[in-house]
């Protein structure tokens, strides 16, 4: 588990841990997309929670995906808008 890891929770990414604590984790909610070069990336969403620590290690259906996707630096391209809509609004 390491900062940038990808939190999965009964098998849907949501989250990537920004910091580790010794007790807790901080979670901000991101958006799986396609860069401008139609590259697989991270979009990086407002939302952050912070998690404990030994909740997300102990549960079966939480799991944390080591990931090497880049976060863009860049206004989101999305093929579905709609889709940005369910995820960020839970429509």
């Amino acid at each position: 588990m390491n900062v940038g890891s990808l939190i999965a929770v009964s098998g849907k990414i949501f989250g990537r841990i920004e910091g580790i604590s010794k007790n807790t984790l901080l979670i901000r909610r991101i958006l799986i997309t396609y860069d401008s070069q139609d590259c697989k990336t991270i979009g990086l969403l407002p939302q952050a929670v912070y998690l404990d620590r030994k909740l997300v290690e102990s549960s079966y259906w939480i799991k944390v995906i080591d990931s090497d996707l880049p976060p863009i630096s860049e206004s989101l391209d999305l093929i579905d808008g709609i889709q940005l809509i369910h995820e960020c609004f839970d429509v």
